[in-house]
């Protein structure tokens, strides 16, 4: 078992203080070499090194453990700095919540849970263009994830239509924004009803009335 292991392990450090220490060197030595290495564990290998400094298979092994510690504690921290940013979305502290994505994709731009997490943020902003953008590159990185950008990008895709259409009403442009309207109806059928209703107005706008009527009814 684990705690036999340990204890094993233990016994050989004692029993290589000892004046017959180099007869267990070799026995030692193999534990330390197999066994898998945790933060708890680099102290055993020092006080290995400490009675044979000149160990370079030993010293190549601690080093990559400790190599590999300072990887997983980063890993963690990462983490927890992600899950922070997702509460604070949870708290509506959409601002603050921004900031944390946005460093993490500092230290590595392809952190796909903080690129959607990122989305996320802007799609709480309302600036729907840039989320439909970030959701995309989520969508391209890790297509198998799902969850993390298709229905969002759904919806971004349609708030982006219709800001659009909002634009093109104000302008005039009363063709292009019904364009873009009708395929927001067909991106994303959930919320259809904003974009009928937005439809509708172009078509009162354009005296259209009939069609109107048709979609406010």
């Amino acid at each position: 078992s684990e705690a036999r292991g340990t204890i094993t392990l233990g016994s050989l450090e004692k029993l290589a203080q000892g004046a017959g220490g180099a007869t267990v060197k070799g026995p030692w030595r193999q534990a330390l070499l197999w066994m898998s290495v945790t933060p708890a564990d680099l102290p055993r290998f020092d006080r290995y090194l400490a009675k044979y400094p000149d160990d370079g298979e030993v010293k190549t092994r601690v080093t990559e453990a400790r190599a590999g510690v300072v990887a997983r504690t980063a890993a963690e921290a990462e983490r927890e700095r992600l899950k922070s940013g997702y509460d604070l979305l949870g708290q509506e502290n959409v601002d603050a919540a921004e900031v944390v994505f946005r460093k993490a994709l500092k230290v590595n731009p392809r952190d796909v849970d903080a690129l959607a997490g990122l989305g996320n943020a802007l799609l709480r902003k309302e600036a729907f263009e840039e989320a439909r953008l970030t959701f995309d590159k989520v969508k391209t990185m890790a297509p198998k994830r799902k969850e993390l950008y298709e229905d969002s990008l759904r919806s971004a895709e349609f708030w982006s239509l219709v800001k659009k259409a909002e634009v093109e009403r104000a302008d005039g442009k009363l063709d292009d924004a019904k364009a873009h309207l009708e395929t927001a109806i067909t991106v994303s059928p959930k919320e259809a009803k904003h974009a009928e209703l937005a439809l509708a107005n172009v078509h009162v706008d354009a005296k259209r009335y009939t069609e109107a009527q048709a979609l406010f009814e």
